[in-house]
């Protein structure tokens, strides 16, 4: 579209409409660096989010905001409907819509660290703090656990639903499934 949206370190979003005679809008309300942003399909709204642990969803006609819920947020899911967050305790996708969660899961040993997400948006992967790696089928209703890896840095998810992980010592795995048989890659 024609409109502009940036995010600032010191939390400020701006917002750009080249058709009001190039005039631009501080949306202020996040208190410590934006890292995220994202227009919903009307193009008059807008997804910001913090590192102040809040997302906040504004209407850039009336230059207004709404704050959901505290969360950590991690990453987007591949059809860019959904946003994964996560607090100390808890995961969830948060529909970018109107702030509502479609999935919630617990986490065993802290926040997310990591999130991937398969390039379907069918599975979901997440690393915490701990280092275990918990996988999530989002097909079923509700986000069934299909898995549990520990020791794992980063972790990508491969077509027909094998997994490639990298572990704390430096192994690079390969595996069929989250809980099959692996071989080393490096």
């Amino acid at each position: 579209g024609d409109l502009l949206a940036v995010t600032c370190l010191d939390g400020t979003a701006w917002f750009h409409d080249p058709s009001e005679s190039g005039i631009s809008t501080a949306m202020t309300g996040h208190v410590a660096a934006s890292i995220g942003i994202r227009w919903l399909p009307e193009e008059d709204e807008l997804l910001t989010a913090s590192s102040d642990g809040t997302v906040r969803l504004w209407a850039t006609n009336l230059r207004r905001h709404q704050e959901f819920e505290e969360a950590r947020v991690s990453g987007w899911h591949p059809e860019g409907e959904l946003l994964f967050a996560s607090d100390k305790l808890e995961w969830r996708l948060v529909s970018a819509v109107d702030g509502k969660g479609v999935h919630r899961g617990p986490l065993g040993n802290g926040p997310a660290t990591r999130v991937r997400f398969d390039e379907k948006g069918e599975r979901l992967a997440i690393i915490d703090s701990g280092a275990d790696c918990h996988f999530f089928d989002l097909t079923a209703e509700g986000a069934t656990p299909i898995g549990l890896l520990d020791g794992v840095r980063e972790v990508l998810l491969i077509e027909g639903g094998g997994v490639v992980t990298l572990h704390i010592d430096g192994t690079l795995l390969r595996r069929t499934g989250p809980n099959d048989d692996s071989s080393i890659l490096l």
